[in-house]
């Protein structure tokens, strides 16, 4: 058995709202939904598998992600690409 530690959307949300500007959290009932809705038995195994596939895709911001900052900051007058 796993240790979690449970809290309410909005505590988190308080949290991360502290520090970050943006962010995603997909729960695993996330991908249990997705994988009813393609006809997978949304077993853990199978949660765990697509988990495991995501790997860490997630983490890292990509070019258009940054690309989305640097124009903000040239659209707020501090230079930068246009």
């Amino acid at each position: 058995m796993r240790n979690e530690v449970v809290i309410s959307d909005d505590m988190l949300h308080k949290i991360i709202s502290k520090r970050y500007i943006a962010y995603k959290l997909w729960s695993r009932e996330d991908i249990e939904d997705l994988l009813e809705e393609k006809g997978v038995e949304p077993t853990s195994d199978n949660v765990d598998l697509v988990i495991t596939e995501i790997g860490s895709q997630l983490s890292d911001c990509t070019d258009y992600d940054w690309e989305i900052i640097n124009q903000a900051i040239s659209r707020a007058g501090f230079g930068g690409d246009e």
